[in-house]
């Protein structure tokens, strides 16, 4: 004998609703990865194809591409022109890797394998307080790229894509109308620092990193006709950071290493900073309240990553204070980057 069907109320079947939804929630992460994967954005370019003749072209089998499209579709990512041909939509394109504003690096580095096997490993992280992706790669995320230059150059690509995203809106952000030298810190390959010069044309500029990604800022600042006005040092944050600038630059690095890390690179930063000099230290600010997560999700979720991933961590604006008082600096004032950046700019100055 079987029981019967309990009734649900609409309000709780509609809660339930939403948790399925989030417990699905690992699809379509993965239905992006398997169309940069297989290359379908490239093979679709900006024309409508045929999905017989897009199977052929990205070596897959007609039908199930068919339902990975449908499934594509469903996102908004390509549309159906009939029952047999399909176009990439404007939020499609930009997995392609030849556009403005493409995603496709970063789509590779999170939604790839390491990355979702560590995300697999979330209560580990939970339970240890160390980052899951050690467990998956052997190695600490850093060291693994080290190891790895075809995932390094992914990493850097997406580091890449991300920055030429929010560098308007730093630029915004950032008054440099009194520095004459600007130094970027763990810098990459020099998109934030370029973009600081263009827009300010009476400050010359430092870009610091390790060597990998040294050679490819001054192939940019060449191609750019920056050279004379950069110097590109290489090096590492944790031993020290090169004197001589007005404003130093931290985009996008403290989040990647814990506190006990991050106390030395900022502590690296306070020996050379000169009295008169300014920190500025560009990274999401994990808001205090309930209601202010929810609107930014986002942040929560990439504190998350970071704890999974490289054993970093996102921070409040309380969070910030107690690190830099701990290194002899402190808070002066925050600035918030113009969407679609979800960015802060913390000034900071010695105590």
């Amino acid at each position: 004998m079987t029981s019967p069907i309990a009734y649900v109320p609409p309000a709780p079947r509609a809660r339930r609703a939403e948790l399925l939804q989030l417990v699905f929630g690992f699809a379509p992460a993965q239905i992006l990865h398997t169309l940069v994967e297989l290359g379908v954005p490239e093979a679709i370019s900006d024309r409508s194809v045929a999905i017989e003749d897009l199977a052929e072209a990205t070596g897959t089998e007609p039908r199930s591409l068919r339902r990975l499209l449908r499934a594509a579709a469903s996102l908004g990512l390509v549309y159906h022109l009939g029952s047999d041909t399909v176009q990439l939509s404007a939020r499609g394109a930009l997995l392609r890797p030849d556009v403005p504003g493409s995603v496709r690096n970063l789509v590779v580095l999170w939604a790839g394998d390491n990355s979702w096997q560590a995300w697999g490993r979330l209560d580990w992280s939970v339970r240890t307080g160390r980052p899951a992706y050690e467990t998956v790669t052997g190695a600490p995320f850093f060291d693994y790229l080290d190891d790895h230059p075809e995932d390094s150059a992914v990493f850097d690509r997406a580091m890449t894509e991300t920055t030429m995203i929010a560098a308007p809106g730093i630029a915004a952000a950032v008054n440099l109308w009194a520095a004459s030298t600007v130094a970027d810190i763990g810098g990459g390959n020099g998109v934030l620092l370029a973009k600081l010069l263009e827009t300010n044309g009476h400050v010359k500029g430092i870009l610091f990193d390790r060597p990998a990604s040294t050679a490819a800022a001054a192939a940019r600042f060449a191609a750019e006709g920056l050279t004379e006005r950069v110097t590109v040092v290489s090096g590492d944050f944790f031993e020290e950071v090169p004197p001589g600038a007005d404003v130093y630059l931290l985009k996008s690095v403290l989040h990647d290493w814990n506190d006990d890390e991050a106390r030395t690179i900022l502590t690296n930063c306070a020996a050379a900073m000169a009295e008169h000099a300014t920190l500025l230290i560009i990274e999401p600010v994990v808001p205090d309240t309930d209601d202010q997560l929810v609107r930014e999700r986002f942040m929560v979720i990439s504190d998350l990553n970071m704890m999974v991933c490289t054993g970093g961590v996102e921070r409040t604006v309380a969070d910030f204070g107690a690190l830099l008082a701990d290194c002899g600096l402190a808070v002066t004032g925050l600035t918030r980057c113009e969407p679609p950046s979800n960015l802060s700019v913390i000034h900071v100055r010695h105590r």
